[in-house]
C-alpha cells in the first residue's frame, strides 16, 4: 500500500460527505490537504488580514453600556479563540499571553464595578 493511499485515506475518513464529494476527486493526498487548508484556514494574505482584525478588537477592547459580563467575556473569548486558532506563533508565550489576558478582563470589570455600571 503506497503512503499516498494511506494518507489519503486518513483525509477522506476525517471529512464531511460534502467535503469528501468535492475533495475524493483529488488525485494525491497532497493536492486534499492543500484545498483543506485554503478552504479553512484561507491563504497567508486573508489570514494575516483577519489577524490584523482580531488584534485591533483586542487592543481596544472594553465592555460594552448595555453588556453584563456574561456577554463581555463570550465576546473576548471569540477573540481570543479567533487569534489562537490563526496565529502560529511559539507557543512557549503562551503562559505569558494567558497572564495578560487575565489582567486586561480584570481591569475592565473592575471598571465596570467601580462606575457601578452593570
Amino acid at each position: 500500500m503506497s503512503p499516498n493511499y494511506k494518507d489519503k485515506n486518513y483525509l477522506c475518513c476525517a471529512l464531511s460527505k460534502k467535503e469528501f464529494n468535492r475533495l475524493s476527486s483529488s488525485k494525491i493526498a497532497k493536492e486534499m490537504w492543500d484545498k483543506l487548508k485554503v478552504t479553512y484556514e484561507g491563504i497567508d494574505k486573508a489570514k494575516q488580514t483577519k489577524i490584523d482584525i482580531l488584534v485591533s478588537q483586542y487592543e481596544q477592547f472594553k465592555m460594552l453600556p448595555n453588556e453584563n459580563i456574561t456577554q463581555m467575556y463570550n465576546r473576548f473569548t471569540n477573540i481570543i479563540v479567533g487569534l489562537s486558532s490563526l496565529d502560529s506563533k511559539d507557543k512557549s508565550k503562551d503562559s505569558d499571553d494567558d497572564a495578560m489576558l487575565f489582567r486586561k478582563l480584570q481591569r475592565i470589570i473592575s471598571k465596570k464595578k467601580k462606575y457601578g455600571s452593570k
